[in-house]
């Protein structure tokens, strides 16, 4: 059984228990080492080894938790008002709650999305819970999230260890598929800039793969229909600024569609749906009906998905991409999980290709960028568009 660490756990305390252990292990092995008990006593806490254990003891400074408390603050105003109404409350009392800090800082970026969708998925799995009531996507009247606030907390705090499970298996997944959008607008570019060639598709962070099949969706923008018009979802998308964004009418030809994902979520896997769902906002009603048809959808349409680490497979993935296809690696959102060196690493993978076929990298990472690598007189990052988030706008800023 793993034990939860204590509120304010002590590496000191922790290394002293490491070597009461070993003076029992000694009793039964003459060849115990100290490594064998700070291995038990890491696992004991449900982390793989010592040095993980360590480093997260490490991150429970008071530095590291006023930096936390000042991402859940940012989070909530720039991310959440006029969003979420119970996102921008919970996320705003969670900055300024020590308990709360510390049970999130078990998770992995972005922490403040990771622990809101975990606490989600407990009440969506038990609808007749208190906290339920102060849920829009439990209730479609809820009680104000204000109002909830202690009931949030003492439910975090009840639940602590299998929030702390959860953050620790879970990453942010959300699969937004109105991101399509954007997308279709940018694959359009790619493949008249790889001369009307099938595009190879390989997305990083793909979650359920649900954007490599931008192609099986129709997009409303003003009174026009884009994208492909005998879809069964239609996403309605805002268009910004003077220019259209060029989404093509008829469906460009594809390729390979392939998607890396630490943990992609498989057509059949209704524990990831379940997690998908979790992953949106309360509030977001018309987002959890466009996730259910977007599924539908893609479990008709062949794309390999592969579970991996980008920075460690991305160039093989490149490797094996038949000549005849335009190569095409895209992200949303997912650079935010990945160090900066690990985003090195990856475009060092894209530069080798690169140097034997064009790659053309499309990036969602506050802008929606291209990169054109291999590409004559097209090295440089053009800003394709500004958009929302969540895809619901697009302002295009280059002709298309």
């Amino acid at each position: 059984m793993t034990l939860p660490l204590p509120d304010r756990p002590s590496l000191r305390q922790l290394k002293i228990q490491a070597r009461e252990l070993l003076s029992q292990l000694l009793l039964n092995d003459a060849s115990a080492q100290l490594a064998d008990a700070q291995l038990l006593i890491a696992r004991q806490y449900g982390f793989s080894n010592w040095q993980n254990l360590h480093a997260h003891v490490d991150e429970l400074t008071e530095q590291r938790l006023g930096e936390l408390a000042e991402t859940f603050r940012k989070f909530a105003v720039l991310e959440c008002r006029d969003r979420s109404a119970s996102y921008e409350c919970w996320a705003s009392h969670i900055a300024e709650d020590e308990e709360l800090l510390r049970i999130a800082a078990f998770g992995r970026t972005p922490i403040p999305n990771l622990f809101l969708a975990v606490v989600q998925l407990l009440v969506l799995e038990n609808p007749v819970c208190e906290l339920a009531q102060y849920y829009a996507s439990v209730n479609r009247n809820p009680l104000p999230a204000e109002a909830g606030w202690g009931r949030f907390r003492n439910f975090c705090l009840k639940n602590r260890h299998e929030i702390v499970q959860l953050m620790r298996a879970r990453t942010t997944q959300t699969n937004e598929v109105r991101r399509s959008a954007y997308l279709a607008a940018a694959f359009n570019v790619v493949w008249k800039m790889g001369g009307n060639k099938p595009l190879a598709l390989i997305e990083i962070g793909t979650s359920a793969g649900l954007s490599l099949c931008f192609d099986k969706y129709a997009f409303r923008i003003g009174d026009n229909v884009l994208g492909n018009r005998e879809s069964s979802l239609i996403l309605a998308v805002e268009s910004r600024g003077q220019m259209i964004p060029p989404i093509p009418r008829p469906p460009l030809t594809i390729g390979p569609r392939i998607g890396i994902d630490l943990r992609p979520i498989p057509p059949d896997d209704a524990e990831g749906f379940s997690w998908l769902n979790a992953l949106i906002w309360p509030e977001h009603h018309d987002r959890r009906v466009e996730l259910a048809a977007a599924l539908q959808i893609a479990a008709n349409v062949p794309r390999q998905l592969i579970a991996g680490d980008a920075v460690a497979i991305l160039g093989d993935v490149l490797r094996g991409v038949p000549p005849e296809y335009t190569l095409c690696v895209f992200q949303t959102h997912s650079f935010n999980q990945i160090p900066s060196k690990g985003r090195e690493r990856l475009l060092g993978a894209v530069k080798e290709t690169a140097a034997k076929r064009p790659v053309y990298f499309i990036s969602r990472h506050g802008n929606l960028t291209l990169d054109c690598f291999g590409v004559p007189d097209q090295s440089s990052t053009s800003v394709l568009a500004e958009t929302d988030p969540h895809g619901r706008w697009i302002e295009w800023l280059i002709p298309g």
